[in-house]
């Protein structure tokens, strides 16, 4: 029947435990495939029922028949959007789409990706990524977000992004509180439709 899933997200938990499958419309990165398939008697290393990939999480199957297969293990997640044979039918191969050469980076990423999830030991824990510019801007934006919904005032914010002492020290300069400005208005943005740009 379509549309059945098997099984979905636990809506009570969080999106990082729970690893939803978010739309490929709305611009979810995703890696596309096309599954065909396999007789038993066919069986070869390339194919597989795909419920039994390792990290296979959540599989949805939408109104078009299409198959959206969440792959997570680990700190790594990849959503496969695959059309064609029922994956629930039986062993099928899955030939991948790179759709036009601009999406090459991006599918070789992806593919990487893929890799790791289907030769994920959990012997070996994956390195601590350094802060970048970019990821510690997100999370001061989030801190600011989450301290003003809150209630907190900018000098409550900066403490917990900049640590008490810093504050103590330098809160009668103004470039400090400007800094908290500046994260709040960017988690508003992200908060009103701009995190978009972070799943592309």
């Amino acid at each position: 029947m379509p549309g059945r899933f098997a099984p979905f997200a636990d809506p009570n938990q969080a999106p990082h435990v729970a690893h939803p499958i978010w739309s490929a419309e709305a611009g979810a990165p995703v890696l596309i495939a096309r599954a065909e398939p396999i007789t038993a008697a066919e069986a070869s290393q390339s194919a597989y029922f795909a419920p039994d990939l390792p990290g296979a999480v959540h599989l949805l199957i939408d109104d078009r028949n299409r198959s959206h297969l969440l792959l997570s293990c680990g700190p790594i997640a990849l959503q496969l959007l695959i059309e064609g044979a029922d994956l629930l039918s039986g062993p099928v191969t899955l030939n991948f789409i790179i759709p036009g050469i601009a999406e090459l980076g991006s599918a070789i990423d992806k593919l990487s990706t893929l890799r790791r999830i289907l030769t994920y030991s959990p012997q070996i824990q994956p390195a601590l990524r350094s802060w970048s510019t970019q990821t510690l801007r997100l999370r001061n934006a989030l801190i600011a977000l989450d301290g003003h919904a809150a209630g907190a005032s900018y000098r409550e914010i900066a403490a917990i992004i900049f640590g008490k002492e810093r504050v103590t020290k330098d809160w009668p300069d103004p470039s400090l509180k400007d800094r908290v400005r500046r994260s709040l208005r960017r988690g508003q943005a992200y908060a009103n439709g701009g995190y978009r740009v972070l799943i592309i």
